[in-house]
């Protein structure tokens, strides 16, 4: 039997128009043998089996089954014969390739004249998508023709194909190139974006100091324009020059914008390149023109509906950091809303990193607007996925800011009992950082406190071990560290949380928070 689960993994990767689109296919082109292929398409589908242990079982009375890896490479052939002709009349590659086939086709019966008048089609086609890598077959093909109708301009015509033909791979070329130094890029920039070390560092000079790098006359395609532009902004954004960053981003967008069919043909990675300007913006005061990124992303249309989740996902998760950045709890209340709406209809079409990071978000919002009673449902779902290791810091957050949480809504009666239940499951997750062992000590402590000169004493101890922790972080904070620091002074100046939180990052941003909690401060005790 073949063992590989490859078919399984196929088909569960296919979407729902893929999945429509191959049953008609296969209901046509399939009809021997009582149609077994579509059945076992069925089968697989409905149950999704893990492995093919499971799927044999789920087969054993089947017809087929003691030929079932005959059967499951006939599926295979099928699936993948189904996707190319579902995608030969969306996407320009697809097209291209259609082309050739059909020229194939054309040439094969001596129809030399209608295959080279299809073969200029796709030659005009693949030059104006930017397919530089199909020309080459394209000119092959062509020089087939020539070598089969030599006339007295045969001379003249092959050299004229032939430098067609140099050109077209000395382009080629010329792009992988850039391709590669872009690639090298972002591979340095996802190990080691947050603390690039002295060799990293080197290396990544080293590539934007590279010839094709520094003379963008050289960029002569698109894909080299814009290679040449992700490089330089990664560049920017592992030196912390974000300035720069979002001036090379800025162009790859308006690089993109002057290409509309590009657009079309790759608007996933037309999305890509806006939400990196997006996060590029995340730390200026241009509300403008975040909102135009933010109109642009949304206005892309998705080829399919459950690519949507995840983009608008993502959308939200910006939009909620940039405006709690901002201090802008009215504009988080209306991307809230979006989401909850979402999330009553479609909570499982994001995928856990996402959705964990939305529930997050909205957690935060909730906590900083006073809001405990929503604040803790978001913390429940977030404790309640089951897959903990997935986005570790904020589940962790999420354990003891429950105990806040509660401690804020009374419930002193289950806050003993939790405490020990979340110390106890720290521990066990070897989770139990500074910032941990302070939260489940203060929490105890302000629960016993018997008045309010004590409670005031604690959170003023409470604040400076915090606003200490803050001060020495290198780098980025914990997350939830800034949270806990608006709460307490809110409590240390008896004012709702939300007019202090809404006052400070209002005269500041999210980067100056080390000034907005000094260490040294006095509270005085009304």
């Amino acid at each position: 039997m073949n063992t590989s689960n490859d078919l399984l993994h196929l088909i569960d990767a296919m979407t729902r128009q893929e999945k429509r689109y191959f049953k008609l296919y296969a209901a046509f082109y399939n009809k021997s043998d009582g149609n077994y292929c579509l059945q076992l398409f069925e089968v697989i589908d409905k149950c999704k089996p893990a492995d093919d242990t499971e799927l044999a079982e789920l087969l054993h009375n089947k017809p087929y089954v003691h030929r079932l890896a005959a059967v499951k490479n006939q599926l295979t052939d099928l699936v993948l014969d189904s996707l190319s002709a579902f995608h030969a009349s969306r996407l320009a590659g697809f097209k291209i390739r259609r082309m050739l086939m059909h020229a194939d086709i054309l040439y094969n019966k001596g129809l030399y004249k209608h295959c080279r008048k299809l073969l200029a089609r796709a030659e005009k086609k693949a030059t104006e998508a930017e397919h530089h890598d199909i020309l080459p077959e394209i000119f092959t093909r062509k020089r087939s023709l020539l070598l089969k109708e030599v006339s007295s301009s045969f001379e003249e015509a092959i050299d004229a194909l032939y430098m067609q033909s140099d050109i077209a791979i000395a382009t080629l070329t010329r792009m992988y190139s850039y391709l590669k130094l872009m690639d090298f890029m972002q591979m340095i920039a996802a190990r080691y974006a947050a603390r690039p070390t002295d060799n990293d560092m080197q290396a990544i000079r080293a590539l934007v100091g590279h010839p094709l790098i520094k003379d963008e006359t050289l960029a002569d395609t698109f894909d080299a324009r814009i290679a040449r532009l992700n490089t330089l902004g990664t560049y920017s954004l592992l030196t912390n020059d974000i300035a720069q960053a979002i001036v090379h981003y800025r162009k790859a967008v308006l690089l993109w914008k002057q290409n509309p069919a590009l657009i079309e043909d790759r608007s996933s990675q037309y999305r890509r390149y806006l939400l990196n300007y997006l996060n590029c913006l995340l730390s200026t005061s241009d509300e403008e023109e975040f909102s135009a990124v933010i109109h642009d992303i949304k206005t892309i249309p998705f080829p399919f509906p459950e690519q949507e989740a995840g983009a608008v996902g993502t959308i939200w998760n910006i939009e909620l950091l940039y405006y709690l950045n901002k201090g802008r709890l009215e504009k988080c209340a209306e991307v809230i809303a979006s989401v909850e709406k979402y999330l009553a209809r479609n909570v499982d079409a994001f995928s856990p990193t996402t959705y964990i990071t939305l529930c997050h978000n909205c957690t935060i919002f909730y906590f900083l607007t006073g809001r405990y009673h929503r604040a803790l449902e978001y913390i429940n779902n977030i404790l309640n996925e089951r897959r903990i290791e997935i986005k570790r810091d904020l589940h962790n957050f999420a354990r003891v800011l429950s105990l806040v949480t509660h401690y804020e809504l009374h419930n002193i009666d289950i806050l003993d009992n939790m405490l020990r239940s979340a110390k106890r499951f720290l521990q066990q997750r070897e989770s139990v950082g500074d910032l941990e062992q302070v939260v489940l000590r203060s929490v105890r402590d302000l629960s016993f406190c018997v008045d309010d000169s004590a409670l005031h004493r604690a959170f003023e101890g409470l604040y400076s071990i915090l606003a200490a922790q803050l001060h020495s972080t290198e780098g980025i904070e914990q997350p939830g560290l800034p949270e806990l620091l608006f709460w307490v002074e809110s409590k240390l100046r008896r004012r709702p949380i939300a007019t202090i939180f809404t006052e400070k990052m209002k005269a500041g941003t999210s980067s100056a928070l080390r000034e907005m909690f000094p260490v040294e401060v006095v509270f005085t005790e009304s």
